[in-house]
Parts: C-alpha cells; sequence; structure tokens
C-alpha cells in the first residue's frame, strides 16, 4: 500500500504544471529609449530571474531565458545565461544603472534605464518561457558552437601565416590537429593565440635577425598541438610544436629555440 501510495506522488510531482514556477508580481522593464525592450521577472525565493531581450540583431532576439542573479557586491548584479557552452551576463547592474551586453559581440555595451511605460502579463511571460524551453530553443543556445569557433580560429591561423611569409619569405602554414583538441580547450584557451605563437615569432625575429630569417627560410609546417607541457623541435622542414595552458614566457623560448637552428 506504501509502495502505491509513494508512486503516485511521484507521478503527480512529475505532472505539476509549468504555474509551479513563481514569479514576482512586478517585472523590471529596460529601454535604450529607441526599440531595445528588456523584461527581468524574479523567481521568488530564488536567485533565478526570466530575462527577455527583445529589439537586438543576436540570437537571443525574443527569447526567454532563466537566468541566474549574481550579487557582485558593492551594490552590483550580473544576470547571467548560459550560452555557447558557457555561463555570460547580459545584464549588469550597478545601483539604479543598467547595462545590456549582446554575447558573441565584445564591443556591445548598451545602456538601458527603466521603462515606466513597459507593461507584461507575468503569466504570459512565463508560458511563453515554457514554450520556449519544450521546443528546446534555450538549450540550443546554451551549446557550445565548435564549428563557428573552428572557422574562426583556422581563419586568424591562416592570417598568421600570410604574415609571417611576408615578413620571412617562407612558404608555412600552421597545421593543428583539430580532432584531438576538446571542447573544454576550445573555451579554456585561444587556440589560435597559442598555436599562432612559432609564427608571430618567427615573423617578428625575421625583421630583426638576418641569421634566423635564413635558418627558417626552409620551414614549411609548425605541426602544433595542445599537451600537459610546452616542447618544440625540428623534424626535417617542420617544426612540431607542442603548447600548455600554463607555461610560462612561451615567446622567449620560442625565440630561443629559433636562434638554435
Amino acid at each position: 500500500m506504501f509502495r502505491i501510495l509513494f508512486t503516485a506522488v511521484l507521478v503527480l510531482t512529475a505532472s505539476l504544471p509549468a504555474q509551479a514556477l513563481k514569479l514576482n508580481k512586478y517585472m523590471t522593464h529596460l529601454t535604450d529609449g529607441h526599440r531595445i525592450d528588456v523584461v527581468i521577472a524574479d523567481v521568488r525565493n530564488r536567485d533565478k530571474a526570466l530575462l527577455q531581450v527583445r529589439g537586438v540583431n543576436n540570437d537571443i532576439d525574443g527569447i526567454i531565458f532563466m537566468a541566474d542573479v549574481v550579487d557582485e557586491g558593492r551594490e552590483k548584479t550580473s544576470y547571467r545565461i548560459r550560452f555557447d557552452g558557457s555561463k555570460r551576463y547580459v545584464i549588469y547592474k550597478r545601483k539604479n544603472h543598467y547595462t545590456l551586453y549582446l554575447p558573441g559581440e565584445y564591443d556591445s555595451e548598451i545602456h538601458l534605464s527603466i521603462n515606466k511605460d513597459g507593461y507584461r502579463e507575468v503569466d504570459d511571460l512565463l508560458m511563453t518561457y515554457e514554450s520556449q524551453k519544450s521546443e528546446g530553443i534555450q538549450a540550443q543556445l546554451a551549446e557550445y558552437k565548435r564549428d563557428d569557433h573552428l572557422e574562426y580560429s583556422v581563419d586568424k591561423l591562416e592570417g598568421k601565416d600570410e604574415y609571417v611569409n611576408e615578413k620571412c619569405g617562407t612558404s608555412l602554414t600552421t597545421a593543428v590537429d583539430w580532432d584531438a583538441i576538446s571542447n573544454e580547450q576550445m573555451m579554456s584557451m585561444s587556440i589560435q593565440g597559442f598555436c599562432g605563437q612559432v609564427a608571430d615569432t618567427m615573423a617578428s625575429l625575421c625583421q630583426t635577425d638576418e641569421a634566423v630569417k635564413a635558418a627558417v627560410s626552409g620551414i614549411t609546417q609548425v605541426r602544433c598541438s595542445i599537451g600537459d607541457s610546452l616542447s618544440i623541435s625540428r623534424e626535417e622542414n617542420a617544426i612540431v610544436f607542442r603548447t600548455d595552458k600554463d607555461t610560462a614566457n612561451q615567446r622567449d623560448i620560442i625565440s630561443d629555440f629559433l636562434r638554435q637552428l
């Protein structure tokens, strides 16, 4: 009998309606004074809030997120959402001043003010949130966009290769085994920055050291990988470079190696 009752309680709990999420009655409405509209609805008794931004040319436009409300101290509060694999703060509040930061747009900083004429029904906001959530919209935006970041990194490395070839008179390419690099490594490291150090250092030295310029003239490839420690060596016409996140003064190590070729 107890087991039947316990099972019934579980079924009832699992089938609770979306309205079990309780929001504060009064929401915060913000505007940039033109076309951008932001609404924040705090969840009762939790450091969470429903957050929607409308009127922006960004993937988050119109999507309602369950944001973390983080007390930063000294009357500062951030509203953070999961986007592209990590937590990003979208709204930053300093006392009574609000700033909007659009994910993926590093130069965006839009100042907002309270919109006294703003009005939304709390139930409508919640209903739209649950509808979008059931479609997996927020979950899709939360996923790390590896292909986009990979394309960006490859493009940056190609730019570094073009520059070193111009300065050193070489025909060098930087090759990375991308399949061996995890999403976590791509999110925590600038792969193009770490793997591009050899090309960057060569380009710099070629402009000041004719001996280095002559020594690297036959180098056609830099093979870069990510590991637990740094190592650099030459194999025929290739420089084999293993970099890591923690080794200090990597440019100096590369520079010393190139001078000894």
